[in-house]
């Protein structure tokens, strides 16, 4: 064998192990990206999974966000209706409020006319029955002295029927 074919299988066997390193560096390479894209494919997995939740709790914390706000807006509503029913309510209680002091301030009045018309009435009363035992005791004095001068008349009465029977017997005798 010559050099040149010493040479070429040199080079045939120096390519061979290149190739063969280059196959085991490329098989090895291919192994360790295979397992790169594995883990790369779990790794994008798990963040679509986890964008995919974060978007489904987003979406509910959304619409939680947009029911709260909704009951919220009732609930302002609710309270400015209630507010407004309170407020013509209070309206309401003034004015009836109102009216019972004016009822209340004309009944003191009346009270007060009454009162003072008891009194008059009462002063009246006493006059009348001072006046009344005033009038007893005048007619009570008068009736002792109708009593009286009828005691005298019935004394002179008896004086004169008994002078008078003296006298048709001293007559008679």
């Amino acid at each position: 064998m010559s050099f040149f074919g010493k040479l070429l299988i040199s080079i045939v066997l120096f390519m061979s192990i290149l190739l063969m390193t280059l196959g085991l560096v490329v098989n090895r390479t291919h192994h360790n990206l295979k397992d790169e894209r594995d883990d790369l494919k779990t790794q994008v997995d798990a963040a679509r999974n986890t964008y995919e939740e974060l978007v489904a709790e987003h979406k509910q914390l959304d619409n939680e966000l947009q029911r709260e706000q909704v009951a919220v807006v009732n609930q302002l509503r609710k309270l400015e209706h209630e507010r407004v029913t309170l407020i013509g309510r209070n309206e309401a209680l003034e004015q009836n409020l109102q009216a019972l002091t004016d009822v209340r301030r004309e009944k003191t009045a009346e009270v007060l006319a009454v009162q003072e018309r008891n009194n008059r009435l009462a002063d009246q009363v006493d006059d009348l029955r001072s006046e009344i035992k005033t009038n007893q005791q005048a007619r009570d004095q008068a009736f002792i002295a109708v009593v009286q001068t009828t005691e005298e008349l019935h004394q002179l009465q008896g004086q004169l029927e008994h002078t008078l029977e003296r006298n048709s017997d001293l007559n008679e005798d």
